[in-house]
């Protein structure tokens, strides 16, 4: 597999490269200085297939190092097939080898993998979301495209790894419920009708069976993880509740941010958030959902960690989520946030 990824590297970075460590290689970052940095300072680890520049901080899997450089979805998916099992495989070995394993012998794997391409399909520039103030930039870059038949604006959803997983579509028109839908396969209502999967017909056929759940998952984590990994350092790692507030903090440059996809926190969710040494900083809508679930998540966090933190909104700004808020309101809320002390339920309603 080391071949397989140096091989990846000398193609479509360059072959000057140089050993840093036990499976690791330091080359010339292509994201920054128009690739000809003088000290280099992008770091692969042949063995995992992560990577994580020191200086611009671009990191992520395989898969995501060559969406960046520009491949489209099928040279994607030929140039990781090779190795792609084995890829799996050590990361297993390496990272879960103390950890309980689920059914599939890895919980953090989807349990369904979706080809790339299926992307595609959703190529289009959500307006909306542009003209709420939203950076095609940032949207081309976490792949969010609308899905016209449906009229919704599709979130790619991915595991740790970076292998996408599933969907969720966040509708377009007004009186179109629910407002957020998890996309699923061919399934039965409670009255036994057969309901079509929300992808279209073919689908059923190329991934019989398949199920998802958004909740096994933190978006934009396969992003998130590899930098925190790296890091030497303790490191910030900022919640939210949804897909906008997340975007809305990373095009603020706000890079360790994800999102619960709603308000409420897994077991697994959970597990991910503790697989890194960070300060967790809760930052979930200023209503009272929103308050009612930041400590009902944090008397669960502080089991495991003491590294709990809320981010503390203005007084105007009662009923207001992140993606409501400028940049000074952000900076602000984040910088002035406060360690979260337990409380009981009945102290808060």
């Amino acid at each position: 597999m080391r071949d397989h990824v140096l091989d990846i590297v000398r193609r479509h970075i360059s072959d000057r490269f140089k050993k840093s460590g036990e499976g690791q290689i330091i080359v010339q970052c292509p994201f920054h200085k128009g690739g000809q940095e003088r000290k280099p300072s992008f770091s692969v680890n042949v063995d995992e297939g992560l990577f994580h520049c020191f200086t611009c901080h671009e990191s992520g899997t395989m898969p995501m190092l060559l969406r960046l450089l520009g491949l489209p979805s099928h040279r994607i998916d030929a140039e990781i097939a090779p190795f792609k099992d084995q890829l799996l495989a050590n990361r297993e070995l390496k990272k879960l080898k103390k950890e309980a394993a689920s059914i599939n012998g890895d919980p953090y794997r989807a349990q369904t993998v979706l080809s790339e391409a299926i992307i595609d399909g959703f190529d289009w520039c959500p307006l909306q979301l542009t003209q709420a103030g939203f950076a095609w930039q940032w949207l081309q870059y976490m792949q969010i495209g609308v899905d016209r038949r449906n009229h919704r604006i599709t979130y790619p959803i991915r595991d740790i790894y970076g292998n996408l997983a599933g969907f969720s579509g966040g509708a377009t028109m007004a009186g179109l419920h629910p407002k957020y839908k998890v996309y699923k396969g061919k399934r039965k209502d409670d009255a036994g009708n057969v309901i079509p999967s929300d992808y279209g017909a073919w689908f059923d056929d190329e991934y019989p069976g398949y199920e998802f759940q958004n909740h096994d998952y933190l978006w934009n984590y396969d992003k998130v993880y590899p930098r925190l990994h790296y890091s030497k350092e303790v490191e910030t790692l900022i919640v939210v509740e949804g897909f906008k507030a997340c975007l809305w903090l990373l095009q603020h440059g706000y890079r360790n941010t994800v999102a619960l996809m709603g308000s409420y926190l897994s077991e697994k969710q959970k597990q991910m958030l503790l697989r890194v040494d960070s300060k967790i900083i809760l930052f979930l809508d200023n209503d009272q959902p929103g308050q009612e679930a930041t400590h009902k998540i944090g008397n669960i966090l502080l089991r495991a960690t003491p590294a709990v933190w809320i981010a503390t909104y203005e007084n105007q700004h009662d009923g207001c989520s992140p993606d409501d808020l400028d940049h000074h309101f952000l900076k602000n809320a984040i910088g002035t946030s406060t360690r979260y002390r337990r409380q009981q339920r009945n102290s808060i309603l």
